[in-house]
């Protein structure tokens, strides 16, 4: 098989020569790498070990020479099996955490053994992982979200005809620098000509690419980071859990003659590990698509980057709700949690304001203490006299409510013969007591305005996931009117369908 032929989301099986790191290839064992996109095993058709020797239950790294010539390194393998015959020949059974599938051309491999040479070349001095100039990848449904196309079709009005034709170099092809990692990250596309018969069909295939902009190597470990918070960015922009599909690296390449832009690939690879959750088959149905936000696209990418740590809990528990079947009250704790977050991170800290404002007050305070106040319990006052509490809940979630356009308030929050100053005052309070009643679990009459009901805790996490994307948005750089517009029609549909006070 071609290396473009093996991706993450197909089954396959490779039939190779496996070896421990310290042995030579001609002291390999037969076997098969079962690949699926939650199980990674090798099975081996002899054992690494001798009839009482059991040394090889955890292997960092095995190496493989594949049957069509691919060189193939395993990481993190575990003998799950182990199976001995006498007369016959062993069986074992290794878990492979992750492993690397790579297309060297080894006639130009130096060296008196060319495949320990290559694999020495692939992963350098440190031994660890392979050093890379760029990687290309894929995820299901990113050419729905890139929304170009090369495809364009022609018509022949004398004829009564039509063609379809594809130019690559017409392609708008968009590249977005990453200023705080000095990478940059282009997206592009490839056609693919079908045939089933005599009939032909081309399928656009896009990817993305992240490259070193001043062409240094680096360890595949940090385009692979960079690649999943990319990736991350896409599915809170789509509104679905999102897979890679394939992750494509370039090691070494040589540089056509006469034509110093295009390149012959020496070494390359691509990198396998397990994925959680269910592909969607169906692609999501969001505004947000590359196409709509080009223009701010970079912006967008750099804000995401400087702002990852304060946005990363509330980002990877939005996304978990939509990768995992959470109860719908489990949910909208989260929901409610990840507005305080956001408050906590973003909105001007009110304590530091608060100590400073004290200061003085505080110090006057503790000098009365030490001079009127026994030495046994001066001690207890000194720590009240500090202390400053944090916001409530309900005066972070009222705060947070206020900043939102009046259409999405209307929309979403106001009730019917209630002002909106009203309604956000209660829709604060119900949330404060549906996260109490449902942290602490405790007497169902203290907390009378909290929400109940299966369609109405939906109804109310459906909204403040929406008002989490505006705040998101806003802090990645959006503009109002392309927030409003993607928002608008989603708040409109819960028009007055608050829980209605009991």
């Amino acid at each position: 098989m071609k290396l473009n032929e093996y991706n993450l989301y197909e089954d396959f099986d490779i039939l190779a020569i496996w070896f421990r790191e310290d042995e030579e290839i001609e002291d390999g064992i037969r076997g098969i790498l079962h690949y699926k996109p939650d199980s990674i095993i090798l099975e081996l058709f002899d054992s690494f070990d001798g009839m009482f020797d059991h040394k090889s239950q955890h292997l960092n790294r095995i190496y493989g020479f594949s049957q069509d010539g691919k060189l193939l390194a395993l990481e993190g393998c575990y003998k799950v099996r182990g199976k001995e015959n006498i007369p016959g020949f062993s069986i074992d059974s290794y878990s492979v955490n992750e492993f690397y599938i790579l297309d060297v051309n080894l006639n130009k491999i130096q060296g008196v053994d060319v495949i320990k040479s290559a694999f020495n070349k692939i992963f350098g001095d440190s031994g660890k992982e392979p050093m890379v100039e760029s990687v290309r990848f894929s995820i299901n449904h990113l050419h729905t979200w890139i929304d170009k196309s090369s495809i364009s079709f022609l018509k022949y009005p004398d004829r009564n005809i039509g063609a379809l034709q594809f130019n690559l170099d017409e392609y708008d092809e968009g590249t977005f620098n990453i200023h705080s990692e000095k990478l940059s990250l282009s997206e592009s596309v490839t056609v693919v000509n079908k045939t089933n018969g005599s009939a032909h069909s081309l399928e656009e295939k896009s990817y993305l690419k992240i490259f070193e902009n001043v062409g240094e190597m680096k360890r595949f470990s940090i385009y692979f980071q960079n690649a999943t918070h990319i990736k991350k960015l896409i599915e809170f922009l789509s509104g679905a859990p999102l897979h890679f599909e394939y992750l494509e690296f370039l090691c070494e390449k040589e540089t056509l003659p006469k034509k110093t832009e295009k390149f012959y690939p020496l070494i390359k690879g691509r990198y396998f590990f397990g994925q959680t959750g269910e592909q969607i088959t169906k692609a999501p149905k969001k505004s947000l698509t590359l196409r709509s936000i080009e223009s701010e696209f970079e912006n967008i990418l750099n804000n995401w980057y400087l702002k990852k740590e304060q946005l990363n809990f509330i980002i990877d528990s939005y996304l978990n709700d939509l990768f995992l079947p959470y109860y719908v009250e489990t949910q909208l704790l989260n929901s409610i949690r990840n507005l305080e977050i956001y408050y906590r991170n973003f909105v001007n800290d009110s304590i530091e304001q608060k100590k400073e404002e004290l200061k003085e007050d505080q110090q006057l305070l503790t000098d009365f203490v030490n001079k009127t106040v026994s030495q046994h319990n001066r001690n207890h006052f000194t720590k009240n006299i500090h202390f400053i509490g944090e916001d409530s809940l309900q005066t972070k979630l009222s705060y947070l409510f206020k900043q939102l356009p009046d259409e999405i308030v209307k929309s979403s929050i106001k009730k019917e013969d209630r002002s909106p100053s009203q309604s956000i005052k209660s829709l604060a309070n119900s949330l404060t007591e549906t996260r109490n009643f449902y942290t602490h679990g405790y007497k169902p009459e203290l907390y009378p305005n909290r929400i109940q009901g299966v369609h109405d805790f939906f109804t109310m996490n459906e909204k403040l996931k929406l008002i989490q994307r505006y705040f998101i948005y806003k802090e990645l750089g959006l503009s109002e009117e392309t927030i409003l517009k993607v928002l608008l029609p989603e708040a409109y549909k819960f028009q007055d369908t608050l829980p209605v006070k009991k």
